[in-house]
């Protein structure tokens, strides 16, 4: 293991070691976008720290001790799930097993996630690094996957689903620790949307007909496999291979490291061996979107389970992706990831989420699908008096919203005014080819003609581009209406309450929003 000090990193990066280098600050959210499972919570070690975290100074009671000075930096890693059966300790420059740590890319619940340099063949990959607590049942994970690349061997939906190229363990002071190599990837669909960077329209349907296709596959009688956690955070942008960089130039692009010191409880720089000598900050992976191909890569299977054997406790898809029979103890479904991929391939288009919340209740959420979609059969929360005309069909918020005309006038007049006269008006004088004047009125004449004739034509030029480019605006809303309404037919058959009548992921591969090409 390498003993690179922050001091070190602070020298090569050409800063003053003064303890903190600062880097962009993402969310941790965000920087989790190559971790293939960020939120699970299930395992003994985070349910010890969080139940003690519940109780105002009960810390010692519950035989959980703090152990580390906290950090001014929220973009990180949980530092204190560096002890014995938690993160692995790692720094720039470590090498593990043939991989060389370059870099960091992001964290998640139970994983920290590196870019590495393979030594041997001197590509750039990922590293996942698992706690030594999940890496037993991280093993779940790539059962799935190599059950899935092997009955599918040859199905082109492959090309979209992101596998690992190996795995390994090692040996380190917290425990044994599963490591995940997989190719390097680039943004998720959430990191673009919480980031205000546009898609194209025509781009989000190549991309959500990708993501179906997937789907539709993962539910063949063949694989029959729900994936369970399908949302914005896990469909990633694949990029062009970096392996041409140096390591120079990986740095000159995304940045050098970015670290801050770890100290003990004490304030002391610390010297456990169970935590790293320093946090680094992970890299802002939108330096990277410049470099997407025309792929996805879905992610972390690891809530994905059988059709035939779902899981009795439940599955752990962030609530925004819930559909609403989840928020009543039904069992996850393939119908459970329609209702998802109708959240995601939203998210995707429109930018915002379809349901969001404040404090993260469910009550809030199925509040939020009354007002969408109707009152949910079966809420215990009845929807108020005087709301039940929201149930109809056609006055739900999601007609409305989706289907309601824009307002101001879309079709304006193409004549904004009278326009000039192109020629003078009928003079009996200047027919008058007697006197000295004459050729004097008849040249200021000409002139005036040409002078009008020429600020005539420019004003019309202008007025011909300001009306063509109104009717080229006025067009593009057309289009785009056209194509909501076609989004809000096609993701309505998503988000039905009955799950016997939400659609398949096959039958949505037929609708015309699917298909760039076609017609809407």
């Amino acid at each position: 293991m390498s003993d690179t000090s922050a001091d070190t990193i602070a020298k090569d990066a050409g800063q003053k070691p003064d303890g903190i280098l600062r880097g962009p600050l993402i969310d941790i959210d965000e920087t989790a976008d190559n971790d293939t499972a960020t939120k699970d919570t299930s395992h003994k070690l985070q349910r010890e720290m969080e139940h003690a975290t519940e109780h105002e100074g009960g810390e010692e009671e519950q035989g959980f001790v703090r152990l580390y000075y906290p950090l001014p930096v929220d973009n990180v890693e949980d530092i204190e799930m560096y002890r014995p059966r938690g993160f692995h300790p790692t720094h720039i420059n470590d090498i593990l097993n043939g991989y060389k740590i370059i870099h960091k890319i992001g964290c998640g619940g139970y994983s920290t996630v590196w870019l590495a340099q393979d030594l041997e063949q001197h590509k750039y990959v990922v590293i996942k690094i698992i706690t030594a607590d999940a890496s037993s049942e991280e093993k779940k994970d790539h059962g799935i996957l190599e059950h899935v690349f092997e009955k599918g061997r040859g199905n082109p939906a492959l090309n979209f689903i992101d596998k690992p190229i190996k795995t390994f363990h090692i040996d380190g002071p917290n425990g044994k620790h599963l490591c995940i190599i997989s190719s390097l990837l680039g943004p998720s669909i959430a990191k673009l949307t919480s980031g205000g960077t546009p898609l194209d329209a025509n781009e989000v349907r190549h991309y959500a007909s990708q993501l179906t296709h997937c789907v539709d596959f993962l539910h063949s009688e063949e694989i029959g496999i729900v994936h369970g956690d399908l949302t914005t955070s896990n469909v990633l942008l694949e990029i062009s291979s970096i392996d041409q960089w140096s390591i120079e130039q990986v740095y000159e692009i995304l940045g050098e490291p970015s670290i801050v010191d770890l100290h003990d409880v004490s304030g002391e720089p610390n010297t456990s061996p169970s935590g790293p000598k320093y946090i680094v900050e992970p890299i802002n992976i939108m330096e990277l979107f410049v470099l997407r191909t025309r792929n996805i890569k879905l992610i972390d299977f690891g809530e994905s389970f059988r059709v035939a054997t779902p899981p009795e406790d439940g599955v752990g898809t962030p609530v925004q992706f819930c559909s609403p029979e989840l928020f009543f103890h039904h069992t996850a479904s393939k119908a459970s990831d329609i209702w998802a991929l109708g959240c995601t391939i939203f998210e995707m288009r429109i930018g915002m989420a379809l349901v969001e919340s404040g404090f993260g209740y469910d009550w809030e959420f199925l509040n939020q699908m009354t007002e969408l979609f109707g009152p949910v059969p079966g809420s215990v929360h009845d929807v108020e008096d005087g709301q039940q005309g929201n149930s109809g069909e056609g006055w739900t918020l999601w007609h409305r919203v989706m289907q309601e005309e824009p307002s101001g006038d879309g079709g304006r007049e193409d004549d904004n005014g009278e326009r000039a006269r192109l020629l003078p008006a009928h003079d009996n004088s200047s027919r008058d080819r007697r006197g000295a004047g004459y050729f004097a009125r008849l040249k200021s004449w000409i002139w005036g003609f040409f002078s009008k004739w020429w600020t005539t034509a420019v004003e019309w030029i202008h007025h011909a581009r300001r009306t063509t480019e109104e009717r080229q605006d006025h067009q593009r809303q057309v289009a785009e209406r056209r194509e909501l309404k076609a989004l809000y037919d096609l993701l309505s058959g998503t988000f039905k309450y009955d799950i016997t009548e939400r659609s398949t992921a096959f039958q949505m591969l037929f609708h015309p929003w699917l298909s760039v090409d076609g017609e809407l």
